[in-house]
């Protein structure tokens, strides 16, 4: 399994945890996942802190973009060779879905 996908795979997990409400350790046993495993990875993913060959994406602000004129219809976004195009209308609880997995790549 590479990186990437064990990156996926524990954040996915971690997601999952998150919106079951439910205490970890109770979570993990019914999904049968090893609580220390779990503990560390959710440790790693939200981790505000990255080590210094990676970029720092973890306190990164967001700031809303207006655009009273309508110029573009479309906004892109590149960082550390990651590109998201956004076209007008797009689902903005998917954006935050993509930017937190990204999250878990770079920190």
């Amino acid at each position: 399994m590479t990186r990437i996908s064990k990156r996926l795979e524990w954040s996915k997990k971690i997601e999952l945890w998150k919106l079951s409400g439910k205490k970890a350790s109770t979570w993990c046993r019914e999904h049968q996942v090893l609580y220390g495993s779990f503990m560390w990875w959710l440790n790693r993913l939200s981790s505000k802190t990255c080590s210094s060959k990676e970029p720092v994406f973890c306190k990164a602000q967001f700031v809303e973009l207006k655009n009273p004129l309508k110029l573009s219809p479309s906004i892109s976004l590149e960082c550390a060779g990651v590109k998201i195009h956004l076209q007008t209308g797009f689902d903005a609880d998917l954006l935050k879905d993509c930017l937190g997995i990204l999250r878990g790549f770079f920190c």
